[in-house]
């Protein structure tokens, strides 16, 4: 099952242009408070970390990209939805230059940035 999810997720950046696969832009336009697809939006970002974080026991998440493994991020225990979508957010706003890749790599990153393990 893990080896799937890494599979998959090794793939988006390479279909980004496909039908089903949101980037960061259109997370950027939904997402925001008040936008028809907030909800949609919200529950989409909350389905990619729920699957980050099942797939390591620990509650920590790593993954293979590129043929290297990525560090992992540890989000303290109480960080709420609307929080996740905040934070990661902010990091597209500041990552114009990455927002056109696949939405599942840039809120890893998003919340790598955030959340470092220490």
């Amino acid at each position: 099952m893990r080896q799937l999810f890494f599979a998959i997720l090794m793939m988006l950046p390479i279909a980004t242009n496909a039908q089903n696969v949101m980037t960061g832009n259109e997370i950027q336009q939904r997402c925001v408070e008040g936008h028809e697809l907030e909800l949609y939006c919200v529950g989409y970002i909350e389905g990619l970390v729920t699957v980050m974080l099942f797939t390591n026991i620990s509650g920590n998440f790593s993954l293979f990209y590129g043929g290297r493994q990525t560090k992992e991020f540890c989000m303290p225990t109480g960080v709420t939805a609307g929080q996740r979508r905040d934070t990661i957010l902010k990091w597209l706003q500041d990552h114009p230059e990455d927002r056109h890749n696949a939405s599942a790599w840039l809120v890893y990153r998003a919340l790598y940035d955030a959340f470092p393990c220490t």
